[in-house]
């Protein structure tokens, strides 16, 4: 089977295209958890006013 360098030059962008949205997905998600472990407070922080 032979492929056409047309199809193959598609494939390629399309590939590419593929991989910059996954990691921009991922740069987006570091970012979100960053952004909510900066935001979170932890249980030891409190006192307790016993």
């Amino acid at each position: 089977m032979e492929t056409n360098p047309r199809d193959y030059g598609e494939r390629c962008r399309f590939d590419a295209f593929c991989k910059t949205v996954l990691k921009h997905e991922a740069i987006g998600y570091i970012r979100e958890m960053k952004r909510r472990a900066s935001r979170e407070r932890r249980c030891c922080n409190f006192r307790m006013n016993d």
